[in-house]
């Protein structure tokens, strides 16, 4: 089919046609940037997750040793090797000795008289051969929330470290997710959440898994599979990876539609009456026939 040049304005099918190239490219380009934003926010987790592991193995590492060193004996000398332990690496901020009756007896900074009771939810479920994290508390020691380690032996009682929460995260894990994005460390038993950042969803202490449509999740599971990290994000943050890719795909869109332009323009010439004609001439395919016009009436 013939299109001459003079319907170009208005032909729908030719202007689709030379945007086309603009639209995918500005489609694909999104499409890796969301992409990028997801294996960035998949980087994110597994860098929380490496700090959460390492800070459970040097308390188990720790723990372990003094459970092995001094039977959890509450003396003087017990003090001594939890304020060592305590100085020794900064990531701990109290460490605690709790008797099998489920009292606190003993801290890094001295004995407990009376000792202080501690809450069942305080204390690991069971007994076991490694340090696990417990929960989220505040201590009479330290008034503000801490994160609880402990390895809970069968005769000895509970040996126990406290973190600070903010030491799982990076400085800028709240600010650099965006203004609705969040990261958070959740107890895989009952949803209870051990810290977080940003406006991580919460519902009574429990993490309440509704992702809105369109946003981005990242999750793994820390080494003794009981905590659950997760990241959460909105689609906007993709964005700031869409820039950077538009550096690229947006010159390369406008060339295709440049490219695709002139090729319908050069099409079109060579279809159009101009051309068939132009052609025609330069061929010398037109034969000149004389017809007179003659008028019947007076024969002239």
């Amino acid at each position: 089919m013939k299109i001459p040049l003079r319907s170009l304005s208005s032909n729908w099918a030719i202007i689709v046609l030379t945007l086309l190239p603009t639209v995918l490219l500005l489609v694909l380009s999104y499409r890796q940037a969301r992409s990028n934003a997801q294996a960035a926010l998949n980087d994110r987790v597994r860098d929380a997750k490496g700090r959460f592991d390492e800070i459970l193995e040097a308390a188990d590492v720790k723990l372990n040793r003094l459970i092995a060193d001094t039977d959890l004996k509450p003396d003087e000398a017990l003090r001594k090797e939890l304020a060592r332990l305590v100085y020794g690496d900064l990531r701990f901020r109290e460490a605690g000795i709790i008797d099998p009756a489920g009292n606190l007896v003993l801290t890094d900074r001295g004995f407990e008289n009376p000792p202080i009771p501690v809450e069942a939810a305080a204390l690991p479920a069971e007994a076991g051969p490694n340090a696990q994290w417990v929960g989220r508390f505040r201590t009479a020691v330290m008034k503000d929330d801490s994160l609880v380690i402990a390895r809970r032996t069968e005769k000895f009682g509970t040996a126990d470290l406290l973190v600070q929460p903010d030491l799982l995260f990076y400085r800028s894990d709240g600010s650099d997710l965006g203004p609705t994005g969040t990261i958070g460390f959740v107890r895989v038993s009952d949803g209870q959440v051990l810290a977080s950042k940003g406006p991580f969803p919460i519902v009574e202490t429990r993490w309440n898994p509704e992702p809105g449509d369109g946003r981005i999740r990242a999750e793994a599971l820390s080494s003794d599979g009981r905590v659950r990290i997760v990241a959460d994000v909105s689609s906007a943050w993709a964005l700031r990876f869409w820039w950077g890719e538009l550096g690229y795909a947006l010159p390369a869109a406008i060339l295709c539609t440049i490219g695709v332009t002139a090729l319908v323009h050069r099409r079109l010439g060579r279809t159009g009456l101009d051309h068939d004609l132009k052609l025609g001439l330069d061929r010398n395919e037109f034969e000149v026939h004389y017809q007179p016009v003659v008028e019947l009436a007076t024969g002239r």
